[in-house]
């Protein structure tokens, strides 16, 4: 039988299984965040128009925020997941900046 107040058998417990459950709702919530970011720099790019100032910013701490929170519902350290989520959001900047100057490029104006 399985013992509850065994610390190898913690991930029974139903109080842990709530918390992983809240966890997996806010990377839900930080992942849909993160598209909306991430639509905010496209979708202009697409169109050749010039996105908001603070784009850059915006994309690398909800990319951050969302590999820290992978990482940490994954028990490892969130502070790994923040910076490699930042570098991830910094190289989807800047492929979204590649994007804007070849829809400018291509179109001739």
């Amino acid at each position: 039988m399985n013992n509850l107040n065994d610390p190898v058998n913690s991930e029974l417990r139903p109080e842990n299984k709530a918390k992983k459950t809240l966890k997996f709702i806010w990377i839900v919530l930080i992942a849909l965040g993160t598209f909306g970011t991430y639509a905010s720099i496209y979708i202009p790019a697409l169109i050749g128009r010039d996105f908001t100032p603070n784009s850059n910013f915006h994309s690398m701490i909800w990319t951050g925020l969302l590999f820290a929170s992978i990482w940490k519902y994954k028990f490892k350290n969130g502070w790994v997941g923040l910076l490699i989520g930042a570098i991830v959001g910094m190289i989807i900047y800047i492929l979204a900046s590649i994007i804007r100057s070849y829809v400018i490029a291509s179109s001739g104006t």
